[in-house]
């Protein structure tokens, strides 16, 4: 048994980033995307037959965390960043 298959299809996606402190991106974030996907799909499997159906997919994120910068080493900012994503 065999069968052979084809998936033609377009992403679009939307992404967006909030900082607390816009100017040196310190202190609390919050990071965000969301994706939706539409999609054509066929399936050959021979003498069986073939069949072909649509199909969508939706994806979202959220990350939130909090930058610190905790110093300085060779004119770099050093910074610790604890985050939660869902």
């Amino acid at each position: 048994f065999s069968a052979s298959g084809n998936v033609a299809g377009y992403n679009l996606g939307a992404y967006a980033t909030w900082f607390a402190d816009a100017k040196d991106h310190s202190g609390l974030y919050v990071d965000s995307w969301y994706q939706y996907g539409l999609y054509n799909n066929s399936v050959d499997n021979g003498d069986v037959g073939s069949t072909d159906y649509d199909s969508t997919a939706s994806a979202v994120s959220v990350e939130t965390g909090y930058r610190y910068d905790i110093g300085l080493e060779n004119l770099n900012t050093v910074s610790l960043t604890p985050q939660a994503q869902v």
